[in-house]
């Protein structure tokens, strides 16, 4: 038997971890933050920064309040939204809108100061795959087709 080295934890400041789509995050160009001209993972990042943190000088990665990484494509390209999933419900993903409130976003993610988040609005078999909506649901018409 190979002895293997231990495993070892380090230690993060973070409070919660959202992964955001860089896909998604790329086409809109912006559109997020207090004038619209920011990339979600950037005023994501500000909205959640510890107060008393310089812009320039924030902190960033364990290091940061909430840390906020950029992954590849989730695959789910919700038009004129950016995915999102928050490490405190990994089992729902959240498509939000270009130009949705940042203090809105933490609510939902669950990123105020550990509040629940919210749960997603139902989505109805017409609407579904809209930006913000269930996603993953599959319409109750194509089961009941037959060939």
């Amino acid at each position: 038997m190979t002895s293997h080295r231990p495993i070892k934890s380090i230690r993060a400041a973070s409070e919660g971890v959202v992964l955001v789509c860089r896909k998604c995050e790329r086409k809109l160009k912006g559109g997020f933050g207090p004038d619209g001209d920011l990339p979600f993972a950037k005023a994501l990042a500000r909205a959640t920064a510890k107060p008393g943190k310089v812009a320039k000088k924030k902190a960033t990665g364990r290091k940061a309040a909430v840390a906020v990484f950029e992954v590849d494509c989730l695959d789910i390209c919700p038009k004129g939204a950016v995915v999102a999933i928050s490490g405190s419900v990994p089992g729902t993903w959240f498509a939000v809108p270009r130009g949705t409130p940042m203090d809105e976003v933490t609510k939902r993610l669950g990123l105020t100061g550990g509040a629940e988040p919210e749960a997603p609005a139902p989505a109805g078999p017409e609407r579904s795959g809209e930006a913000g909506e269930d996603l993953g649901r599959e319409s109750p018409n194509r089961s009941d087709r037959s060939v």
